[in-house]
């Protein structure tokens, strides 16, 4: 620096000018100029250059000690300009993220593209093969090496992996009864070898050179775009209103919780459920099952019918067969029968059938209709001269004036206790019993053409019974006396011809079976006495028993008694 103000000598060469070099233009010469101001070199004491065209055409002056920007090269720019510079991006949209923070490094979304989620593809998701594994690992780990070298290559000369000298201690642990021979099988003393540790390059400095600058805020999150702010309705503001937290299993308080609280807080009622198809399927598939099914039995139904029918037209083919076969055997036997009998003993047999079958049919009714009838239906079907009294007088008929004896003197009605305290009784007489129903009917004067006139009535009245003008065979009573009456029942004896009677064994087993079978049915519901009441007509009775009340008798017998009436 002591040599800075000699002055130099002067150069010897100039720079060579060559044919080929081209004129020089404008700008040339001005810096020529501009660099004939400038003060050779040794001449430049108290010179410092601030302009641009100082410098000339670039190049610094080291032996000005001043701090120099030839060609404003390291010049921090002093203009605070307010405006900021619009970006574009490729597609020639503007980057407003630089109108956010301009001169950050922090990361603003600010584009739509950056709040839709990435798609990532198949082949970024695919895992990497062994080649790309093996490169990856050799590239960390020369990324790895170059780091730890650079630390080592900072380090001071001597420090790294060098290590000091190591040193020897004599160590003697105290000897006493508790300890002697518990460590090292009884030694009495160690050798200790003291070695400084490596220092690992990578580890972080242990003094703090300075104070830690928290960190600046990171890059604000993605923004959250919110519709347009709309007033709140009511059912909104029921929407918002969330139930508290209802366990099915724990009740620690013992809290009483309606059921409707209960179902709320389960949260079923805030899920849509969309029936699924398959009803819809199941049921077309149960109604097409329903209808072949229902048709197969319809169909199934009209084959048994059909072959129900065929089978009854085949039965009843067959019964007219039967009966044609019978009919003509019938006739056979008839023929072969009426061959040897005269035209009068056929009537008689005819006519002795058809008595039989009204007998039969009688029988049938009675067993029916059972033993306990009323009087009145006993007495309904009866004939006018069965229920005459036999073997008694009948009143001669008088033209006299009659009364009615019961409208004079009476001792009895409701005024005398209507009836006597031992008799069970409501009633005083028979409904039906003076009615003209007991009587002959009197016909009226105009039909005597049809039922007879006054002469056979005349005639009625006079006879004194009701008899056959023929007396039947095998009776007691004389055949010469027919108007002669008789106090006892009409009687028959079995003849020894009944023997061959064809049908008397039929008729007698038929009728011993259905006493069997109502002895069966009924008869053994009671094991003990029954009681059974028999109310019978008092007229008759009188009659027979010659006089005693004209009421109604209650007959109480068992079963035995029953049993062997029958």
């Amino acid at each position: 620096m002591a040599t800075r103000g000699l002055p130099l000598p002067a150069p010897r060469h100039s720079a060579p000018v060559t044919k080929t070099q081209s004129q020089p233009s404008r700008p040339t010469s001005n810096a020529l100029t501009l660099q004939s101001s400038i003060p050779p070199y040794g001449k430049r004491k108290g010179w410092i250059p601030r302009l641009t065209e100082d410098f000339g055409e670039g190049g610094a002056f080291p032996e000005i000690h001043v701090a120099q920007y030839p060609l404003e090269m390291g010049r921090k720019s002093s203009a605070n300009s307010k405006t900021v510079p619009i970006t574009l991006d490729n597609q020639g949209r503007i980057k407003y993220e630089t109108l956010l923070a301009p001169g950050s490094s922090r990361e603003i979304q600010a584009r739509h593209e950056d709040l839709a989620a990435k798609k990532i593809g198949d082949e970024e998701m695919r895992r990497p093969d062994q080649d790309e594994i093996n490169q990856t690992t050799l590239e960390t780990k020369q990324a790895l090496e170059k780091i730890v070298n650079g630390r080592i290559a900072g380090q001071a000369a001597g420090a790294g992996g060098k290590t000091g000298e190591a040193k020897f201690i004599q160590y003697t642990p105290i000897q006493n009864q508790a300890t002697k021979g518990v460590h090292n099988s009884g030694a009495e003393k160690r050798i200790i070898r003291l070695t400084e540790a490596a220092v690992d390059p990578l580890e972080p400095s242990k003094h703090l050179l300075n104070k830690k600058v928290p960190k600046g805020p990171p890059s604000p999150p993605v923004p959250v775009m919110h519709s347009p702010p709309r007033k709140v309705t009511a059912k909104d503001q029921q929407d918002w209103k969330i139930p508290p937290m209802i366990s099915n299993w724990k009740n620690n308080k013992g809290y009483t919780v309606s059921l409707d609280k209960r179902l709320v807080a389960d949260g079923r009622g805030l899920q849509d459920y969309t029936p699924s198809d398959g009803f819809a399927k199941l049921s077309e598939s149960l109604y097409e099952a329903e209808r072949t099914a229902r048709e197969e039995v319809m169909r199934r139904a009209e084959i048994d019918r059909r072959l129900k029918l065929h089978e009854k037209d085949r039965k009843e083919q067959e019964f007219r067969e039967m009966a044609q076969e019978a009919r003509i055997d019938r006739i056979a036997n008839q023929a072969d029968e009426d061959s040897g009998l005269s035209r009068e003993d056929i009537d008689a047999r005819q006519e002795r059938e058809t008595m039989r079958r009204d007998r039969t049919r009688e029988r049938e009714r009675d067993l029916r209709m059972g033993r306990n009838r009323s009087a009145a239906s006993r007495n309904a079907d009866r004939d006018v001269g069965e229920k005459m009294a036999l073997g008694l007088s009948v009143p001669t008929a008088s033209s006299e004036a009659k009364f009615d004896q019961r409208l004079f003197n009476q001792s009895q009605g409701m005024d005398s206790g209507f009836g006597a305290d031992e008799e069970y009784n409501i009633y005083s007489k028979q409904l039906f019993g003076g009615s003209s129903a007991n009587v002959l009917y009197r016909p009226k004067p105009k039909g005597d053409e049809e039922y007879g006139g006054e002469e056979d009535l005349k005639k009625l009245q006079d006879t004194s019974k009701f008899r056959p003008d023929k007396g039947f065979a095998g009776s007691e009573r004389d055949p010469s006396k027919p108007n002669e009456s008789r106090n006892t029942p009409v009687q028959f004896e079995k003849s020894a011809s009944a023997a061959h009677d064809p049908f008397s064994t039929e008729l007698d087993a038929f009728l011993t079976e259905a006493k069997r079978d109502k002895t069966k049915g009924g008869d053994r519901a009671g094991s003990g006495g029954a009681m059974h009441a028999n109310a019978g007509n008092s007229n008759s009775r009188s009659l027979s028993e010659g006089g005693g009340s004209k009421r109604n008798r209650i007959d109480f017998d068992d079963e035995s008694s029953s049993r062997k009436k029958r």
